[in-house]
């Protein structure tokens, strides 16, 4: 206390701690009410936290899903929130598929696991399931499950997720002290409540370094009257009889407290040398600086809040790594594809035997007109390339079978695969029958607005259209999409405006344009009417659809069978009446063989054409290379095949904006 000499103060005792936090350099109560009024003058809500907080990391990574489950636990303190172990699906050389899990849910067991997943196969309950082995290492952990040929991946993984430890809820209770008691609190609450918890650490942790640093300095400051007056001191003691008469005369004669007398008396001889006197001067100076600094942070709530601050800055920068747990905003089955999907370009593939992937569109480097290409697929020897199609990753499939059914998937449910793998078996996907194949595939956009209806033409030569709607919600068995006449099978299937016109060309080379009002609109299970009329010998390859609200110059693409290839203006065909023969689109011989495609394009938009034979062939050509000829022409050769092999199919490389840098672009407007 300051009424004793020289700054003074009693022994290290609670006492002289409370002496200390009560001194007016700094009261402790209303320091309290100051650092309280402080923290709680937030206007954060818990939206403003949760972008901050997004939500739990666990120690084992894994997924968790719902954001809405989280929000909750964060308004109220308590909460369920859903984890899913990660893992990923890996198809193997022999076209068969693994699937890896790398982390599991928080507190759940490895081994545990492993033998949870095969008493599930073990009692029938997954049974699509081959082997199972742990490959944990010092690298992490590695759970690789194995799946027979017929097994649906994407169906085995969910069934994992359902059935065993792979996916669990983490009960969230946020309990804590305040003043003594247990409470729930919200996550605002409980952060409130840490700070202050750490003001009261902090309050507390200079209280005692501010109480050793002064009794340190109090000491110092009597060895250096030790040393100020040395010889008289040392005289003193030589003259004194015992110890306790030389305490009291130093504590009489230079107003030393007992501290101080007892340290001089116990100072040893060597400090009296000039070098120790120095470094008793440099201590006092030393300590006298902590105390000031120690002093200032204890003497202002917001030095406090510095401290606290820079504190857990400290932390971060020790301790802080990259978050292990991934969020989904959404629960499972309820995601917004656009949360968890990269919108890219890829190619869809289908085989004649019902084997389907989707390939990155870098798989296939540009070459030049009349090259051979490259493989595209491993197929089995009876099977074929039947369709390729490239799409956004965003896009809904519609699967459309020869018996008139129709299926839908999402792009990116279709299972990626490399350039030569065979893929996934369709029928793990869809519910057909085994005497169905799919005869046509329609790609709805994702951001498409515009089309109003499918537009459906048959081998024999008919064509109807439907509402778009009518295909929205399609059940996993399947919809009749249309009724076909004995003998007859759907050939392909296109989305339309209604105000668009119509074009079917024939594997004999004719060709039709009619207008697309001549179709009346009709329901899902009807037949339609005749678009074309063909000969005995003569079937339909193609129908296609000229886009009114497109103001580009539409050409007709065709191909033969043996690889001629060529595009024709549109303006070539003029409209009639639909139900007629048609007019001559390309010149056949014997040696061009028949046309196998024919396909309507905006040769604005097309960048690189895709073309692909029976034996899995495929050329990748820029499209500006592909010669424009009159309609009595027979075209260029576009691949080279090897003897036996035919052309099967298409598919264009579009165009298309980097939605990234569009974003960014609209952000800085």
């Amino acid at each position: 206390p300051s009424e004793e000499p020289h700054g003074t103060v009693p022994y290290l005792t609670e006492a002289f701690a409370k002496k200390l936090i009560d001194n007016p350099v700094f009261d402790i109560k209303e320091a309290s009410e100051l650092i309280t009024e402080f923290t709680f003058n937030s206007e954060l809500t818990v939206e403003d936290l949760i972008e901050i907080i997004p939500g739990p990391d666990f120690p084992t990574g894994g997924n968790i899903y719902n954001q809405k489950d989280i929000l909750q636990a964060y308004a109220t303190g308590k909460g369920k929130i859903l984890m899913r172990a990660k893992a990923e699906i890996k198809e193997m050389k022999n076209g068969r598929y693994q699937i890896i899990v790398t982390e599991l849910p928080y507190q759940q067991n490895k081994a545990l696991l492993v033998a949870q997943i095969a008493k599930l196969h073990k009692d029938g309950k997954i049974d699509d399931i081959s082997d199972l082995r742990d490959e944990s290492d010092r690298d992490g952990l590695r759970i690789v499950i194995d799946l027979k040929t017929t097994a649906n991946p994407q169906k085995t993984l969910n069934q994992l997720y359902k059935y065993s430890s792979m996916q669990k809820s983490f009960h969230a209770n946020m309990v804590a002290l305040v003043d003594g008691e247990p409470r729930l609190l919200p996550l605002k609450a409980m952060l409130l409540e840490y700070l202050k918890h750490r003001q009261v650490v902090i309050i507390r942790r200079i209280a005692f370094e501010l109480l050793e640093a002064k009794h340190r300095s109090h000491i110092l400051e009597g060895l250096k009257i030790a040393l100020d007056h040395l010889d008289e001191i040392i005289e003193l003691i030589r003259k004194s009889k015992d110890t306790e008469e030389a305490k009291t005369q130093l504590m009489e004669r230079y107003e030393l407290s007992d501290l101080q007398a007892q340290a001089i008396l116990d100072m040893q001889l060597k400090r009296l040398s000039a070098l120790e006197r120095q470094k008793i001067l440099d201590e006092l100076a030393e300590i006298m600086e902590i105390i000031k600094g120690l002093e200032l942070i204890i003497s202002s709530p917001q030095n406090v809040m510095n401290s606290v601050k820079e504190e857990l800055l400290g932390v971060k920068e020790n301790y802080g790594d990259d978050r292990r747990t991934k969020i989904f905003k959404r629960a499972p089955g309820e995601f917004s594809e656009e949360d968890l999907i990269k919108n890219e370009q890829t190619i869809v593939m289908l085989s004649k035997n019902g084997y389907i992937k989707r390939v990155s569109t870098q798989s296939f480097r540009t070459q030049g007109r009349g090259g051979k290409g490259v493989k595209s697929a491993n197929l089995k020897e009876e099977d074929v390339i039947q369709e390729v199609m490239a799409a956004s990753t965003l896009d809904t499939m519609l699967y459309f079978t020869n018996t008139g059914r129709v299926f839908s998937t999402r792009v990116f449910d279709i299972p990626e695969a490399s350039r030569t793998a065979r893929g996934t078996a369709i029928v793990n996907m869809l519910q057909m029958e085994s005497s169905e194949s799919i005869s046509s595939i329609v790609k709805i956009r994702h951001d498409a607005k515009d089309f109003k209806y499918l537009a459906f033409g048959t081998k024999n030569g008919f064509v109807k259209k439907t509402l778009i709607e009518e295909y929205d919600n399609i059940r996993k068995s399947g919809l009749i999409a249309i009724n076909l006449k004995a003998g007859d099978e759907l050939l392909t299937v296109k989305p339309t405006t209604g105000k668009d016109d119509i074009m079917m060309v024939s594997q004999d080379g004719k060709a039709i344009r009619f207008a697309e009002d001549d179709v009346r609109e009709t329901g899902r299970a009807t037949s339609g009417v005749i678009g074309i009329r063909t000969k005995k010998d003569d079937n339909a390859i193609q129908m296609d659809v000229l886009y009114a609200h497109d103001e580009a110059k539409f050409v007709l693409l065709t191909l033969t069978e043996t690889g001629f290839g060529k595009v024709t203006s549109v303006d070539e065909y003029a409209q009639q009446g639909r139900g007629g023969q048609g007019v001559y689109t390309a010149k056949l011989s014997g040696k061009s063989g028949k046309l196998q495609v024919a396909q309507v394009l905006n040769p604005d938009l097309v960048i690189d054409l895709l073309v692909i034979s029976e034996q899995g062939q495929i050329i990748r050509l820029p499209f500006e290379t592909v010669p424009n000829q009159s309609r009595h022409t027979q075209g260029v050769h576009i691949i080279r095949m090897d003897s036996g092999d035919k052309v099967v199919s298409i598919a264009t490389i579009e165009d298309q904006k980097d939605e990234e840098a569009e974003k960014e672009t609209n952000q800085k407007k």
